[in-house]
């Protein structure tokens, strides 16, 4: 009977499912957002959900239904079951605007399933299947569901394992005039060079694509050449994010080039951490968005800012740091130690995304006169740097790194 409740939050509870087929089905339900992330949803599950709500659509435009990993565990044979996901999906939750179904083991059966209610639900507008295992078949399925669906605007595919040939069934997808598509997430796909070459042959002509991430799909020099023919007749695209993808230094430099210099392109926002880009190659780059006419943003700006010979004269590299240091907490054990002053100090998170809680983080120390440098070198040298229980190597900048040894 209630009326009012908007968001409910179930995630993780194991909380019976049948109830929700009554909420859901009720006429005078508002509910708007429902997380049923982590319940060990399953196909017998949601076939109560449907049978519960008599079939009725509710007015959930939310729903999450992340981590539960025998939600699509279904077989093409199994008409009945698909049947059940397909009505799930697409007349208990037609009106589901948001559907979040990453890390639920998805594979090419439930891919078939999705690329099915992709061509009846109408509503849908952002779909997350990151984390899952659909292959190059699957996506196929979902390709051939976005033929028939042109409201979606933001598709979520990062780690699933499409390899080329997954690349190559969506780029036709991105060809048409019909694809009003805004944000595609395909991190982690090993798509390599011929894919690359796929997805920026497509968005050549595509007009509605403001975010491209090809992070981690082996692009490497022969796919940033396809990357910067498609940025030479792109006017649309936003945000290119190409993390971790063996672009040289030199194709990089081309890249940012072509972004700055071109008067037609949109890209205000660039992605290259993890290519291993050295830091001559950083200064260039940020000589080049110093010299755009427009704001553009780089993720190793952060870097680039103090790779000005005079203020790298002035800053010290301290590494690693523990997750939870703070610049204050860094800052307080130079002035401690009598170093001198601070202009700036910056902590970032290291690249490797696995590092330990101890080594997260770095620390750039960038000091008010260059004689700081050689009283904070020496801190480490004397073995008298501590930082939150934890003795960080401090260099020069740009001089490297070393592990750190715990302070008894």
């Amino acid at each position: 009977e209630n009326q009012t409740l908007v968001v409910l939050d179930t995630g993780s509870s194991g909380i019976a499912k049948e109830p929700f087929g009554l909420v859901l089905g009720s006429k005078k339900s508002v509910l708007a957002e429902l997380d049923l992330g982590n319940n060990s949803l399953d196909v017998s599950k949601c076939r109560r959900i449907v049978i519960k709500s008599k079939e009725q659509s509710s007015q959930v435009v939310k729903l999450n239904l992340q981590s539960n990993h025998a939600l699509f565990n279904v077989k093409q044979t199994e008409t009945k079951d698909v049947e059940i996901m397909r009505k799930f999906l697409s007349v208990t939750f037609v009106n589901v605007t948001h559907l979040n179904i990453s890390r639920c083991g998805l594979n090419s059966n439930a891919a078939a399933i999705i690329g099915n209610v992709l061509a009846l639900n109408t509503a849908l507008i952002n779909l997350d299947m990151g984390m899952n295992n659909i292959g190059k078949h699957g996506a196929r399925f979902i390709a051939t569901g976005l033929t028939k669906n042109t409201n979606l605007r933001v598709l979520r595919l990062d780690k699933n394992e499409l390899r080329t040939s997954g690349a190559h069934f969506l780029a036709p997808v991105l060809e048409r005039p019909g694809c009003l598509l805004e944000e595609l997430h395909l991190f982690c796909n090993y798509i390599d060079v011929p894919g690359a070459k796929a997805i920026c042959k497509a968005l050549k002509t595509n007009q509605h694509l403001r975010f491209i991430d090809l992070g981690l799909n082996k692009v490497r020099k022969r796919g940033a050449a396809y990357v910067l023919e498609m940025l030479a007749v792109n006017k649309t695209l936003e945000t290119l994010a190409l993390k971790f993808n063996y672009i040289p230094d030199a194709w990089a430099i081309k890249i940012i080039k072509q972004v700055v210099d071109s008067s037609q392109s949109s890209v205000s926002d660039i992605r290259l951490a993890g290519n291993s880009l050295q830091y001559e190659t950083l200064v260039s780059v940020a000589g080049l968005l110093q010299e755009s006419r427009r704001s553009i943003k780089f993720d190793l700006s952060s870097r680039a800012q103090y790779l000005d010979p005079e203020r790298m004269e002035r800053t010290v590299y301290v590494s690693p740091l523990a997750a939870n240091i703070t610049p204050d907490m860094v800052k307080k054990m130079f002035y401690t130690k009598k170093c001198g002053a601070i202009t700036a100090v910056t902590t970032e998170k290291h690249i490797k995304k696995k590092a330990a809680f101890a080594k997260a983080k770095y620390a750039l120390v960038e000091f008010a006169h260059k004689d700081s440098v050689e009283l904070a070198v020496d801190l480490m040298k004397q073995q008298d740097a501590d930082i939150g229980g934890f003795r960080p190597r401090i260099t020069r900048a740009g001089l490297g790194t070393s592990s750190n040894r715990k302070t008894n």
